[in-house]
């Protein structure tokens, strides 16, 4: 006997008001505006629920960038929830397998009566592939939670894209302070791996490379040209290069990065720099650093076999010239982090290792870069660019004077230079001047001033003495 499942298009404010429902069960608030808070981040204001135009599902999106599974994972819902089709549920497993495997479910048009043209058609289809793989993987999932101790011991051997200096399937930091050849090194790396040239005596594993160069490709230009003149190259093999930033927090920025990588079998991908592709969201912030470590973990496990290596390039705060700027989450949870210290990058230039999980790490490589003459421009300028090669056996960096020890004593300057109102100014500045003390610049007594003022308190000359006075009112 032949059975067909019904399929109808319900009403969408149904779906609407059970959503709203399971927000208000979590005490979520609601706003005017339409926007609610969100279950996840805890964030105010920044989730939007919504009705697709053609009516086929419930748009979730929170603006903090908390994924959907797990806002419907907090509210206790499923994927099917969002689409507005019943009877789904009915479609037998073999055909949910298919469907999560891509291929085109055989629906009659009486089972899409509800859409009246071919474009309808395949946006529905989609709509149920979707939900139908949330449904087959959350019965059958792939990806097993647990395993045997002989399946840990049978864990594949680490491999090396460098050897003995960058691992095959991790995400790594690369950071630095402003003008320690930073792009420099990265774009060596990458080349040596997308041809598969040594790279200063260490081997590499050729690999097809993806470089992000967020900051700009026109200077990408002579350093290419500066490496294979230098190398003897006539191309760079397999690279690719994007010359704007990926929002890597961006879902469809994102999603689009995930299937580039999948379909060039990219084994190597260089984010440079993370400043340039985290725009909108807080270096400093552990939630949104969490959320970033997810999306660079999906990115590494985006291949099977070894995974692809992430590349994240990072600054140095001022503060501090020998750590990433930002939260402490953001080495703590990488699986390699690399620093470069460097005075005259012309002089030279030092690579440390300094986290590698489970081999040798607290190793030094003495970099130097090389300048190469590339002929002339159009009107009749030299041109040329600089190249990585190997650097001094020894190699001095002098370490500059503790700035927080400067930013203290120009503290106790600041204070004493003025009177104040120690009834309530006192504990304002020192506010202040400590937040200043935190920022990756030095502050100057105009930032200092300026932000006092925003804190209602204003200098009031007396003869020679200066007085901070709050503002009436």
């Amino acid at each position: 006997m032949n059975t067909s499942t019904s399929i109808t298009v319900p009403e969408g404010q149904k779906r609407l008001s059970n959503i709203e429902d399971a927000l208000r069960k979590l005490d979520c608030k609601e706003y005017r505006d339409g926007k609610w808070q969100c279950p996840v981040c805890g964030k105010e204001k920044q989730l939007s629920i919504t009705q697709a135009p053609d009516g086929t599902k419930v748009i979730l999106h929170c603006f903090r960038g908390c994924e959907t599974e797990g806002i419907l994972e907090a509210l206790g819902l499923k994927w099917s929830d969002l689409f507005l089709v019943s009877g789904l549920e009915d479609l037998e497993k073999d055909k949910l397998f298919q469907i999560a495997l891509g291929k085109t479910l055989d629906l009659t048009k009486r089972q899409m009566g509800a859409y009246d043209n071919a474009v309808a058609d395949e946006v529905f289809k989609l709509h149920i592939r979707d939900v139908a793989r949330a449904e087959y993987y959350g019965r059958n999932n792939p990806y097993p939670d647990t395993c045997s101790t002989d399946d840990i011991e049978d864990t594949p051997d680490a491999e090396w894209l460098i050897d003995g200096v960058l691992e095959r399937g991790v995400v790594a930091f690369v950071v630095g302070f402003t003008g320690t050849a930073k792009s420099f090194v990265m774009a060596d790396w990458s080349m040596s791996v997308a041809t598969g040239k040594s790279w200063l005596g260490h081997t590499t594993h050729q690999d097809p490379v993806l470089y992000i160069a967020a900051e700009g490709g026109r200077t990408h230009k002579k350093r290419v040209k500066a490496w294979k003149k230098h190398h003897g190259r006539s191309h760079t093999g397999h690279l690719a290069w994007k010359k704007k930033p990926v929002q890597i927090m961006n879902d469809l920025h994102f999603d689009a990065l995930l299937r580039e990588v999948k379909a060039g079998n990219y084994r190597l991908v260089v984010i440079d720099t993370l400043s340039r592709c985290f725009v909108g969201f807080n270096q400093k912030d552990e939630l949104d650093i969490g959320k970033l470590y997810d999306r660079l973990q999906k990115l590494r496990d985006a291949l099977e076999e070894y995974g692809t290596t992430v590349i994240v390039v990072h600054h140095t705060g001022w503060n501090d010239k020998g750590r990433s700027r930002g939260s402490s989450d953001l080495p703590s949870s990488a699986d390699a982090e690399y620093v470069l210290t460097a005075e005259d990058i012309l002089q030279g230039v030092q690579l440390e290792c300094t986290k590698m999980k489970d081999e040798e790490r607290n190793w030094k490589i003495n970099l130097k870069l090389e300048k190469v003459e590339l002929g002339q421009d159009s009107k009749g300028r030299e041109v040329n660019s600089l190249v990585v090669t190997q650097g001094p056996d020894e190699l001095i960096i002098a370490k500059s004077e503790d700035p927080r020890k400067i930013d203290q004593a120009w503290r106790r300057n600041f204070l004493s230079e003025f009177d104040f109102d120690r009834a309530y100014s006192t504990a304002e500045l020192t506010k202040v001047l400590n937040e200043h003390m935190r920022k990756d610049r030095p502050a100057s007594e105009w930032t200092v001033r300026q932000d006092l003022k925003a804190l209602g308190l204003n200098p009031v000359k007396t003869g020679k003495t200066v007085m901070w006075t709050k503002e009436a009112g």
